[in-house]
């Protein structure tokens, strides 16, 4: 990880100094640009982590089945398909700060309900707060997309959707081998129940700071960010 981090660092300051970079971090110049891009990475971090550890925690310590786990998991795959693409008409009425701020206090409940989660709890609980947490995704992502565009050049924009694509899963990726490090450490000395609660409150934590943060973004309506 700190061999990747160097490297994301080194391409940075060259990027920034190339005529052409492959990817312009130059785009992200603008104050919401970059409240856009940490919002994300925040978010991204947030939903990944659990649905990387959740999986892994139903398999080991509640010994249920792949299968099991790969059903609980289903529910919330469906609903991240609705909530980006039924939802969006109703999105055009509410504001990018009022969406993305629902998205964030929804991942902030929906991360302390790992709290409730233990050795025996059923499938069908887990199942729920997944499907719960997944809400959030068409609340908080294409809004953001949208604010690091507004002040964009057409030109400049299949740029921006790339920058914004691939700085979601690195900060995803990164983020979450930072979660399973804490679960693992946190595993060996308090046991797996006690980490994921560990987890459960990292990344609640990490999603109030972005409800806290979701003020500052611009206070106008979704249209421009699904299309008139």
């Amino acid at each position: 990880m700190a061999a990747g981090i160097a490297l994301l660092a080194g391409y940075a300051l060259w990027s920034l100094r190339a005529r052409h970079p492959a990817l312009d971090l130059s785009l992200a110049r603008t104050g919401r640009g970059a409240l856009a891009l940490t919002l994300c990475a925040a978010a991204s971090v947030v939903t990944f982590a659990a649905v990387f550890l959740l999986p892994v925690f139903m398999q080991e310590v509640q010994g249920h089945s792949a299968l099991a786990a790969g059903a609980a998991m289903l529910p919330q795959g469906l609903i991240t398909g609705l909530s980006t693409t039924l939802g969006q008409r109703v999105l055009r009425l509410i504001t990018v700060r009022t969406t993305v701020l629902a998205g964030f206090a929804v991942l902030t409940g929906a991360s302390l309900g790992l709290l409730g989660i233990g050795a025996q709890t059923s499938l069908a609980v887990t199942s729920l707060l997944l499907a719960a947490r997944s809400v959030s995704i068409g609340l908080v992502i294409s809004p953001l997309l949208a604010v690091l565009t507004e002040a964009l050049r057409p030109a400049e924009l299949n740029d921006a959707t790339t920058l914004f694509s691939i700085w979601q899963r690195i900060a995803g990726s990164l983020g979450v081998g930072l979660i399973a490090a804490v679960y693992v450490q946190q595993s060996a000395s308090q046991g797996p129940v006690a980490a994921l609660h560990v987890v459960g409150v990292t990344i609640a934590a990490i999603a109030a700071a972005g409800m806290l943060a979701a003020p500052l973004l611009p206070a106008r309506r979704n249209a421009t960010a699904f299309g008139r």
